[in-house]
């Protein structure tokens, strides 16, 4: 850019299993499936749902979830993106975002922190960091499809790749600590933190992986 002082954000793809077929998107870009049984074949848009997209996931009951998005489908393409909004699909049909009575697709709005940075789709819930606090959301069926609970305040996480899940404890790293979710958000003690923190750029942060 002829412009200086001009930060782009790297683009980081995100992938999640449907079946033998892959969806994936990139933050702020459209949803896109990979069909298996044409390999050869390019990904393509799923129309249906939102336009602008920063994270997604596929749960273990089979719904796609936006996280970070505007109003699903092509009329609304050129809506704002609202980083605090989360949009799925109905049970088992990625194609169905419209929410009916007779359908689990749905939509809801996190209140705390400014936009989603990160989601773990990890056992029986995806847990969602802003950049205040971290949530779950956890499949309860009809009517209201998904729980939301507030599991941690001030905890916020540094990427969207900046956690790693083993033996059902997830650990991230934040802005100025690393943390661990054992049914609530604690900070973990660690001997390198402040050589880690006092020498980390923030304009480099979407680059932290775990």
């Amino acid at each position: 850019a002829a412009t200086a002082g001009v930060t782009l954000n790297p683009r980081i793809w995100n992938f999640a299993k449907w079946g033998e077929d892959l969806i994936m998107n990139y933050p702020g870009g459209g949803v896109y499936i990979w069909d298996a049984s044409s390999p050869l074949v390019r990904a393509s848009q799923i129309t249906q749902a939102p336009y602008r997209v920063n994270h997604i996931a596929v749960t273990s009951d089979r719904h796609l979830v936006c996280f970070g998005c505007n109003v699903p489908g092509t009329a609304n393409a050129s809506t704002d993106l609202d980083t605090l909004s989360i949009r799925w699909c109905t049970q088992e049909d990625y194609t169905e975002w419209a929410v009916t009575s007779t359908n689990t697709a749905g939509d809801k709005l996190i209140t705390n922190g400014t936009e989603i940075r990160a989601i773990a789709d990890v056992e029986n819930q995806v847990l969602i960091w802003t950049d205040d606090s971290v949530e779950t959301m956890q499949f309860v069926g009809p009517p209201y499809t998904f729980s939301f609970a507030k599991v941690g305040s001030g905890s916020g996480i540094v990427s969207s790749k900046g956690w790693a899940a083993y033996d059902n404890v997830i650990y991230w790293m934040g802005d100025s600590a690393f943390y661990v979710y054992q049914g609530g958000s604690n900070v973990m003690p660690c001997t390198v933190q402040r050589y880690v923190f006092d020498d980390l750029s923030t304009a480099q942060r979407d680059k932290c992986f775990a």
